[in-house]
């Protein structure tokens, strides 16, 4: 038969007509030879391959956990001296809960925002990776010390007497040992800064930063006409440059 009536009929000699999927004529033509490249990707055409716009590699072996993250305060002093913390998490381990102890050491010098991972000391999941477990430094705000990297500074109230006639007096350092202040030579203004070398925080390679004292002075509210006078005596009349 020819025409319509032999397309359409299903006699004998007749042929069916589907569509096909030519991706799936390349796998079956390839199988029985290797194993076909394109096995690991999902067809755009729903058969082994995946949709529209390119090629998606499955997904093989656990699953990634996101890490479990905590924030771990520190004092300065701490940070100074270095310090070893035991760390209380909870975990699962596949449907139960429990308990881990971490311990944690923490270097002399360690900065603020240093990060320490423990690797699968987290969640135990099946099907998964083993859960990392990292520790955020925060150091807390220090009473007298501001720091910067491997740097301290500390402020120094004095009054305006010590400011004119030179300042001698101690300090007790980041690391609870006395520091001598000696300023006799000159006149103490509001932005002098006296720079002592290795009085910081320590250093990766050795050593340590500087410290930075900073001066505050404080003025009198008010004086008395004979201290007016005497002062107007002593000290010359300066114009500013």
């Amino acid at each position: 038969r020819f025409g319509e009536e032999g397309l359409n009929g299903p006699g004998v000699g007749s042929a069916s007509f589907h569509s096909v999927d030519p991706f799936e004529m390349f796998r079956q033509f390839h199988s029985s030879f290797f194993n076909s490249p394109f096995d690991e990707f999902d067809s755009p055409f729903g058969s082994g391959f995946g949709g529209f716009g390119g090629f998606r590699p499955r997904q093989t072996g656990p699953r990634r956990q996101q890490p479990q993250v905590h924030s771990v305060s520190c004092t300065l002093e701490q940070l100074f001296h270095g310090d070893t913390k035991n760390l209380l998490i909870q975990r699962k381990i596949n449907n139960s809960d429990e308990d881990n102890m971490i311990e944690l050491t923490i270097p002399p010098g360690t900065l603020e925002g240093a990060k320490f991972t423990f690797p699968g000391a987290g969640n135990i999941i099946q099907g998964y990776q083993d859960q990392d477990v990292i520790f955020i430094i925060k150091q807390m705000t220090h009473k007298l010390f501001v720091r910067n990297n491997d740097s301290l500074t500390f402020t120094l109230t004095i009054p305006l007497r010590d400011a004119l006639c030179g300042v001698s007096t101690e300090i007790i350092g980041i690391d609870s040992i006395p520091i001598r202040i000696e300023e006799k030579n000159k006149v103490i203004k509001p932005d002098t800064v006296l720079t002592i070398a290795g009085q910081g925080m320590p250093r990766k390679d050795g050593g340590r930063g500087d410290l930075y004292v900073k001066f505050k002075i404080v003025y009198p509210d008010t004086l008395q006409e004979d201290i007016k006078e005497i002062i107007s005596e002593l000290l010359p009349g300066l114009t500013p440059e």
